[in-house]
């Protein structure tokens, strides 16, 4: 009423701008809009998979499969359980032996041709050679007097964390090359910074119980059951566009990536 009164007060500009607001609201409002009663009525009376999987979906009591709330609940509380349970260290097998380790070296030697700063990037006694990861012979990882060796005398962050190169098995933060940005891509990770002082090959690492194995195992049965849901969403979904303006849907998406 007020807009109508103060009309004839209104420049054109302002009027262009109303119109356009309107014409955005009406046509997120077609685009995602959906009487869910009377899609309802008409998905449980259709013999179509997409519409019955829709039903399924988003009316589960309609079809006598409320379980599906409850199992769906009781998934994302695991998640939530064993992702906290994963920033224990002492339920991971963390420590200069551990595979995680190696994963971390590997990645971090990649781009260190310097024998003199990183030592343990290359073979104990031959600093002509590099190590090799992933295998069984006296020039890899964690064996003979290389680093992730429990052979004494092996290269170990234990005993030079304290020094300086070459005595050092891997060279200080000061060191290596500053980032200029933030990454989370897990090799720039492992570049960029002091192995010591990674929690994979933390020399004092010592768990409990190692629960690594378990937690790659859930977190793939966790990833499955999210993926197939999130694509049946997709597939069964009314208005696909509606999907872009779905919060829930948004931090499913997140949070499977």
């Amino acid at each position: 009423q007020r807009l109508k009164e103060g009309a004839g007060s209104l420049s054109s500009q302002h009027v262009s701008t109303l119109t356009l607001s309107n014409h955005v609201i009406e046509w997120v409002k077609e685009k995602t809009y959906v009487d869910m009663p009377l899609e309802l009525c008409r998905a449980r009376q259709s013999e179509k998979f997409r519409d019955k999987v829709w039903v399924f979906l988003n009316f589960p009591e309609a079809m006598n499969h409320a379980w599906i709330r409850w199992f769906m609940t009781v998934v994302v509380i695991i998640s939530v359980i064993i992702f906290s349970c994963q920033t224990d260290l002492e339920l991971l097998n963390y420590g200069e032996r551990s595979f995680a380790c190696e994963l971390v070296v590997h990645n971090y030697c990649t781009d260190k041709s310097s024998s003199y700063l990183d030592p343990a990037c290359f073979v104990r006694n031959n600093t002509d050679a590099r190590l090799r990861y992933y295998c069984d012979d006296d020039d890899c990882f964690g064996h003979a007097l290389n680093y992730g060796s429990a052979e004494p005398g092996a290269w170990s962050c234990a005993d030079t964390m304290d020094l300086k190169a070459p005595h050092r098995a891997f060279q200080v933060q000061e060191t290596l090359p500053a980032h200029v940005y933030w990454s989370f891509m897990k090799h720039d990770l492992n570049t960029f910074y002091d192995v010591c002082y990674r929690p994979q090959c933390d020399p004092e690492a010592n768990p409990i119980l190692d629960l690594s194995a378990f937690f790659i195992t859930v977190d793939f049965l966790l990833n499955v059951i999210f993926s197939i849901e999130l694509a049946a969403t997709i597939y069964a979904s009314r208005k696909r566009s509606a999907l872009v303006f779905d919060l829930l849907f948004i931090i499913d998406v997140c949070a499977l990536l």
